[in-house]
């Protein structure tokens, strides 16, 4: 993921279950927000339209994304700050309570990119589609040319720059090599169980079970890959 930044144009719009006690104008940009988000999570960016979601956002007027929006990337960079700013939040925690016990090795750097976003599996009432959303970003150089607001993406940032000081012994270029090709394998194997999730209805315990191990089992390959 790039450390590029560029500031969105539109405000971010508060995550949450409810829309009860937002303004109107946010409560449509939230369904829109939504709604770009299970699309583009299950279509891909080349498959979705304006059109599309505001059609699955609920909307009858043909013009909404265009009047909330002046542009589909502050549609999708608003999808990234429901998501992504709660995610960095508790990749930033973590950093700092790893850091402070003295555990801040590879290993720890795997739980930092990994633990904070195998949340998002957690159940919400609107479904869970982000990491879908998320792989298709890493994935498709159409989508991947919007560039992220650093503030977003400061645990992954930091944890980059701390593994480049673990393995000092190698190239920056083949720490970054590595890095990506650990992110690549997490958002595939989270994205897969996303699904995996989403068609199985499993529940509580069994989803919170699955969770725990996938984690775990992601933690030791990512570990694998960064010691080599």
């Amino acid at each position: 993921m790039t450390d590029s930044a560029t500031k969105s144009r539109s405000r971010p719009v508060p995550a949450g279950n409810a829309e009860a006690g937002l303004g109107r104008a946010e409560a449509t940009k939230r369904k829109l927000i939504l709604a770009a988000e299970k699309l583009l999570g299950q279509r891909g960016f080349a498959n979705v339209s304006q059109r599309m979601v505001q059609k699955e956002a609920g909307q009858r007027n043909a013009a909404v994304v265009t009047y909330h929006y002046k542009s589909f990337d502050d549609l999708l960079l608003d999808v990234f700050s429901l998501r992504m700013g709660a995610i960095n939040e508790r990749r930033m925690a973590l950093y700092a309570a790893l850091d402070q016990a003295g555990a801040l090795d590879i290993r720890g750097i795997a739980r930092v990119l990994i633990e904070p976003l195998a949340r998002e599996l957690l159940p919400r009432p609107e479904g869970n589609y982000y990491v879908r959303f998320l792989l298709q970003y890493f994935t498709d150089q159409s989508f991947r040319r919007l560039k992220l607001p650093l503030e977003l993406i400061q645990g992954v940032s930091l944890a980059r720059r701390r593994y480049r000081e673990l393995r000092a012994d190698l190239p920056a270029g083949e720490c970054s090599e590595r890095l990506s090709l650990c992110l690549g394998m997490i958002f595939h194997a989270l994205a897969m169980t996303e699904m995996d999730l989403e068609l199985e209805q499993p529940d509580e315990a069994a989803r919170q079970q699955l969770i725990n191990d996938k984690t775990r089992r992601l933690v030791d390959a990512t570990v694998a890959v960064l010691a080599q």
